[in-house]
């Protein structure tokens, strides 16, 4: 539909200039006009001819003229014509000679009576306006003629561009009439323009698109153009500035090509649909911008014939355009091509006519003109569409948008329910849990509760054996049965109400869940209480199985105005593992056993700078022979101190240096000052023997064999006056692993003993297995051997037991005489405790082994005597 309009305006403005343009040859009345049929000559730019001259020349140098008008194309010739007016009427009229085209710069009139001057008369574009002897665009000159009277005309004719114009006579009536029609509809093809102009410069300011300004700029351009070319704008605009006028034409011409060219680049977005032919648009752009700096400066004939020369070329390519983009899918090329189609038709007659190459015609005369008023209704049309589809898909975008916030909400939504609810069980996570004890203590009346923690010791197993998913489905039944049996108890706290289910727990990660209890109603309804924790510890069937979780609960008490949900939960969490390490289903929080301090999260950086600064140091405790006293070893034995804490007990540090590879260097710490202190020892006469107890992960480290050689052969000791102790659980933790470690320094020659024994839970028969040679009794089995029948006899039954086994037996823990007398009678091979000897610093036990030389010296003197 939008095509047939556009082809039904072209037809209507091609049938309208035809009805006011058409030649009539019929000289009747003063209404009557025709084409002049002319005789020419052209003579060189440089001839000074006079009209003397010219009427000098022969018949034969004259030639005839084209019936539609002169048309010589680009010359710099100057062009003389001559013709005869007659009036056959029978009364006098008065014709109008028109030379119809504005752009001429010098015509000048010559009329003749009877071979006399009668009339000169100059005009052309080069001159003011006002000169001219009637107001028109067209150049006009009447001739009066009586009845029967003739008039011959001669006219010289000279511009530096385009010289070409059609010849009429016209009656005045005629004319007029005529000319009144065909400014009529020029001034509507303004009209169109100036409309589409201001409506593209409307949606500029309101889309702020470039391709909308580049149009109006360019559809300035050929309203500034065809003005110019039809002389209307040095008519109304500069009427006293020949200048302007042929400058302003100048500068149309490249404003035109270039921002047509910038247009399709922006509308056909050839940048991304056809990357190569964008490159072609923008050294078409440059040139025309470098065609519009030349329209300023340049002289005026070369400015016209380079415009006329780029306009071919351009043209070319921007027909070309709209067929490139259309294959790439594009419904604006279809738009743009059915519009330049027609506009480069009109052009390439209106360029050909322009070079001379083709003669006088309405359709030649008034293609471009007619092309680009189609042009523009069908790119107007264009732009209106693209602003509908723009303004559908900018709503269709919003209603995306909609879509995609209403999406991302519930988005947001679910992933805020994930985020606080456990996703295996479904249970109310942490933070949920802190928020209401969180409004708890901001709205109870100071009531006591407990805070309490449940670990699953079984659930590991369950997963090891079943895997997670039946982990899972297992925890999700169990949890819901405890809801349910926690909801029929009096005083639990509601943790999360929901649409589907109540929760009175919370889930703190997988195996942990955390409640709350009001303390004074589980004190009123203990029963029920112990009831339920009788049922938590029984076998649930859960997939065909009976699975006992062992649940394991930890409380901590507190009021509801002092309540801390992450401090109380954290306390509850202690007192679980204060029950879970004495083996107990139930623990509650006791200040007094809470070792998990902030100073202990400081004290491994500060005894790692205190091992890199040599601020630790060792104390030694002497081992003394049963029987006799005499000295035959020391056990070396960390201490720390500091300026803030003083000393450090070593069951402070050492478990937490156990638990990170930090025991590796202090171990090596120890070994290594503790060596170098006991071959001074034996250079200084005192042949002891050195104890140095290893962690479990000493047994671990890699090259823990060469680097003890190494020290024992740096310090020239033997491998026979080194002891490696061993706690009994530490060999147990992985026995096989530290059967083979052991088994390689007994082999080299070192002595390696069993500390702490009768501490642990581990077997005999690792005992039997392992290469150890030395026993040392723990405290706790010499502790009421003389005053307790029991004691003494399981100590002496150790004491058999290791004999019979080949182990030498060292007792720790000595702290009485009586203790000494006793174990001397079971045969206890070395002693050691408080009663022989304190801990002490290198040069105190330098003196205890003084004092005790002397004192076996004195004793031998005696026996001697």
């Amino acid at each position: 539909m939008l095509f047939i309009r556009a082809w039904g305006a072209l037809l209507g403005l091609l049938w309208a200039i035809a009805s006011f343009a058409s030649p009539d040859n019929t000289l009747v009345g003063s209404h009557s006009s025709a084409d002049i049929r002319f005789e020419y000559v052209l003579r060189a730019p440089e001839a000074a001819d006079s009209l003397n001259d010219i009427l000098a020349l022969s018949p034969s140098d004259w030639q005839p003229g084209d019936a539609k008008g002169a048309n010589f194309g680009f010359t710099q010739s100057v062009v003389w014509l001559r013709f005869t007016l007659h009036n056959e009427s029978a009364k006098g009229q008065v014709r109008l000679v028109e030379v119809g085209y504005p752009q001429l710069d010098h015509v000048t009139f010559f009329e003749l009576r009877k071979g006399q001057l009668q009339q000169e008369y100059v005009t052309g574009d080069s001159y003011p306006f006002q000169q001219r002897l009637i107001d028109n665009p067209s150049f006009l000159y009447p001739v009066a003629l009586e009845s029967g009277e003739s008039s011959e005309l001669y006219l010289r004719v000279t511009t530096r561009g385009s010289l070409g114009f059609p010849l009429r006579q016209w009656g005045q009536t005629r004319f007029f009439e005529a000319d009144g029609v065909a400014q009529r509809l020029h001034f509507y093809y303004y009209g169109l323009l100036s409309v589409t102009i201001l409506l593209t410069a409307v949606f500029y300011v309101m889309l702020r698109e470039p391709a909308y300004l580049f149009y109006a700029v360019a559809t300035s351009g050929y309203l500034l153009f065809f003005a110019c070319i039809r002389g209307f704008a040095f008519q109304v605009l500069w009427p006293d500035s020949p200048v302007w006028g042929n400058r302003s034409i100048l500068v149309a011409m490249p404003v035109l090509g270039l921002f047509s060219v910038l247009f399709a680049r922006s509308f056909l977005q050839t940048a991304r649909q056809v990357p190569r032919l964008d490159i072609c648009l923008r050294v078409m752009a440059g040139a025309e911008f470098l065609n519009l700096l030349g329209a300023i400066v340049a002289p005026y004939d070369f400015s016209v014939q380079l415009s006329a020369l780029l306009a071919l070329p351009l043209w070319l390519v921007l027909f070309l355009t709209g067929p490139i983009v259309w294959r790439q899918g594009s419904r604006q090329g279809v738009y743009y091509t059915f519009a330049w189609s027609l506009l480069t038709c009109g052009y390439v007659l209106t360029m050909l006519h322009k070079f001379g190459i083709i003669p006088n015609s309405l359709i030649a005369e008034y293609g471009m003109q007619i092309g680009s008023a189609v042009e523009s209704i069908l790119l107007t049309f264009a732009l209106a569409e693209r602003l509908y589809h723009e303004r559908e898909a900018k709503i269709a975008a919003q209603s995306s948008l909609l879509d995609e916030a209403r999406q991302r909400r519930e988005a947001q939504q679910r992933l805020v329910m994930q985020a606080l609810h456990d996703p295996q069980t479904g249970m109310p996570v942490r933070a949920v849990f802190e928020m209401r004890l969180r409004e708890l203590s901001q709205h109870a009346l100071d009531p006591e509760y407990f805070v309490c923690v449940v670990w699953f010791s079984g659930y590991k197993d369950v997963v090891m054996t079943l895997g997670q998913n039946h982990a899972d489905t297992l925890m999700r039944q169990y949890i819901a049965a405890c809801n349910e049996q926690l909801e029929k108890l009096p005083g639990t706290v509601l943790v999360e109400r929901v649409e589907t289910q109540n929760w009175w727990g919370a889930s703190l990660e997988p195996g942990y869940w955390a409640l709350a209890l009001d303390a004074d109603e589980v004190r009123t309804h203990r029963q029920a209480y112990e009831r339920f924790l009788a049922w938590m510890a029984s076998p649930q069937a859960i997939l065909e199985f009976q699975l006992e979780l062992g649940p394991v609960v930890g409380v901590c008490q507190i009021h509801a105005q002092q309540m801390v949900p992450g401090r109380d939960l954290r306390n509850a969490t202690i007192a679980l593992e204060i029950a879970r390490t004495r083996n107990r289903p139930l623990g509650f929080y006791l200040e007094a056993q809470d070792y998990y301090t902030e100073q202990r999260l400081t004290l491994m950086s500060g005894l790692r700078n205190a091992l890199k600064q040599n601020q630790t140091q060792l104390f030694y405790q002497p081992k003394v022979r049963a029987g006799d006293g005499k000295v035959v070893g020391l056990e070396a034995l960390i201490r720390w101190s500091t300026a803030e804490r003083g000393w450090i007990r070593p069951d402070e540090f050492i478990p937490l240096a156990e638990r990170t590879d930090l025991i590796q260097e202090l171990t090596q710490w120890v070994l290594r000052q503790a060596l170098g202190d006991l071959a001074q020892l034996h250079r200084e006469g005192y042949g002891v023997n050195l104890s140095v107890n290893l962690s479990a992960r000493n047994l671990t480290m890699r090259g823990l064999e060469d680097f003890v050689n190494d020290l024992v052969a740096h310090y020239g000791l033997a491998p026979s006056d080194l002891t490696l102790e061993l706690t009994e659980t530490a060999v147990m933790h992985e026995p096989e692993a530290g059967i083979q470690v052991l088994s390689c320094f007994r082999n080299a020659g070192y002595t390696v003993a069993v500390d702490d024994f009768g501490s642990g839970y581990s077997s005999l028969s690792y005992l039997k297995r392992m290469p150890v040679s030395e026993i040392k009794i723990d405290k706790s089995l010499v502790t009421g051997i003389t005053t307790s029948e029991s004691a003494n006899v399981i100590l002496q039954t150790t004491i058999t037991m290791c004999h019979a086994l080949g182990f030498y037996v060292v007792a720790e823990g000595v702290e009485t005489a009586e203790e000494v007398a006793c174990l001397n009678e079971m045969a206890c091979d070395l002693l050691q405790g408080y009663y022989i000897a304190r801990p002490a610093p290198l040069a105190e036990i330098r003196q205890f082994l003084a004092d005790s030389a002397a004192l076996d010296d004195g004793i031998n003197h005696l026996q001697a005597d």
